[in-house]
């Protein structure tokens, strides 16, 4: 065990930023916190063996201030030393807790420049400065601007490296903490292959990722990673709505090595011919309104996967067909005599007992066994809370490329999170945190926002009384007329809307 720590928040900036440290101690150890946790690490980190312990880029925030004092007087009793490397909008302690902790501070000018406040202290050679300095500067503007439009060169190929690595993080190995520890260390080192820039560069992240760090789901993700090789080999998933099916299948995908698109085709609600239209094609005239030659799904997802949503929903008449495509990968488009062939991996998944579809004679048995080479289980979230606080920082991550809008829950609502049981998983869970942000429902009414959702205050009318008039709309439209609907009721108040919403 080394005599430095550092501390790192979990951020690409930060990585960096870490790696400058490294750079000039001696085989440091690193910790990696979140920002609403990091009073309760630092206060073990006190407790623990090392004389000098480094902070990079947390958020002190007055919410904790109290315990942060706390753990900065137990390191200066054990005369250990304290420096702490932050942006100057991340301090945000006031009062007595400020005057104490702010010999510890060195702060940054702003988010550009926190590499070159760690270089004023602690001096690393200047081409390994310049090098590390760039690399922060085109994360911090890419997290700014989003502009990364012009980022090339050495520098281009290691963000592009650095987002590859966080995003295996969160898609593979979460919990696993030699995984940025290395990131780290090769920044610093600049030891980076060629090789591993290069399969950075050509493989894409799906977007798909099963977090957590509970055992049930690295079990499933060490499975996925095994079963994905076997290219070929058909997978059935099981699993409630919402809890994943889909993003085990694109995880399957992406590992198996498979050139072509990833395909996923909804299996309810279709007709005979719009099912068997939608996976084979068709030609013109094949049936009233096909005024056009189409291409199917299979078809175009040659050398990919098919991914069949709810397979039980399938009519039994396509069921047909697809099993007998399914022996040799042959298939004939609606109205025509030419027999094709595609080479794709079919994934399928379900949430109903496929076995009493079976027999109650809506799912071919024959289709059955042709499907489930392997199987998969999906848990629901409630079966797995511990994961929420991982699940919901991905939702929140996602939410902040989308919108450019970042917020970080307390502690405290994490806690609420973990009061209810999401029976609709991971896509319930991503739709209230979609309107947390929006409506920015934090506190009181954040818990409020929760509690509405789950039907537990019905005092605000149904939501029929919310729509126009006239003949119906998408779903997408109804809910952007809702929430105008609401933000005019309540002038522009957007918890009062959320409440309403």
């Amino acid at each position: 065990m080394s005599e430095n720590l550092i501390i790192s928040a979990h951020k690409d900036t930060y990585y960096t930023a870490s790696a400058l440290l490294y750079k000039t101690l001696n085989n440091p150890d690193i910790l990696f916190s979140e920002a609403d946790s990091f009073h309760i690490d630092l206060l073990e980190a006190a407790k623990g063996p090392w004389k000098n312990i480094f902070v990079v880029g947390m958020r002190l925030k007055n919410d904790y201030a109290d315990l942060l004092l706390q753990a900065v007087k137990a390191i200066k009793k054990d005369g250990k030393k304290l420096k702490i490397y932050i942006i100057a909008d991340r301090f945000q302690i006031v009062g007595d807790a400020k005057t104490e902790i702010l010999p510890y501070v060195k702060k940054a000018a702003d988010g550009l420049k926190l590499v070159e406040c760690i270089n004023e202290d602690i001096k690393v050679s200047a081409t390994d400065f310049e090098r590390l300095n760039e690399i922060y500067k085109v994360l911090a503007r890419a997290e700014m601007d989003k502009d990364i439009s012009n980022i090339g060169g050495e520098t281009g190929n290691l963000f592009v490296y650095i987002r590859y690595v966080i995003d295996s993080y969160w898609q593979w190995y979460v919990g696993e903490k030699g995984y940025f520890e290395d990131l780290i260390i090769k920044l610093a080192d600049n030891t980076i292959k060629p090789e591993e820039m290069e399969y950075a560069k050509k493989t894409s992240s799906s977007g798909y990722s099963l977090t957590g760090s509970s055992k049930v789901m690295k079990e499933l993700r060490e499975r996925i990673k095994v079963v994905a090789l076997y290219n070929n080999t058909p997978v059935m998933i099981y699993g409630d709505s919402g809890s994943g099916k889909e993003m085990v299948a694109g995880m399957i995908h992406e590992r198996s090595g498979r050139t072509g698109e990833f395909s996923p085709v909804n299996c309810a609600g279709l007709t005979v011919e719009l099912m068997e239209s939608t996976l084979f094609g068709h030609k013109k005239g094949a049936f009233t309104g096909a005024t056009e030659n189409k291409m199917g799904i299979i078809e175009a997802a040659d050398k990919g996967t098919v991914f069949l949503d709810e397979i039980t929903e399938m009519p039994i008449e396509v069921q047909a067909k697809l099993l007998r495509f399914l022996e040799d990968f042959k298939f004939r488009s609606l109205g025509s005599l030419e027999v094709k062939k595609a080479d794709v991996r079919i994934l399928a998944a379900t949430n109903k007992d496929i076995r009493k579809e079976i027999k109650d004679k809506r799912f071919r048995e024959d289709l059955y066994y042709r499907l489930s080479g392997v199987e998969f289980n999906v848990p629901p979230l409630k079966s797995r809370k511990e994961d929420y606080n991982s699940i919901a920082k991905v939702i929140l991550y996602r939410l902040f490329n989308r919108y450019n809008k970042r917020i970080h829950l307390t502690i405290e609502e994490y806690e609420i999170l973990k009061s209810y049981d999401w029976p609709g998983n991971f896509r319930q869970m991503q739709k209230f945190l979609e309107r947390v942000l929006i409506f920015d429902a934090r506190g009181k009414d954040f818990k409020k926002l929760l509690s509405d959702m789950i039907g537990e205050t019905l005092d605000n009318g149904c939501a029929e009384d919310m729509l126009p008039p006239g003949k119906a709309v998408s779903l997408e439209v109804a809910e952007k007329q809702a929430i105008i609907k609401a933000l005019k009721e309540t002038n522009d108040n957007k918890s009062k809307a959320a409440v309403i919403l």
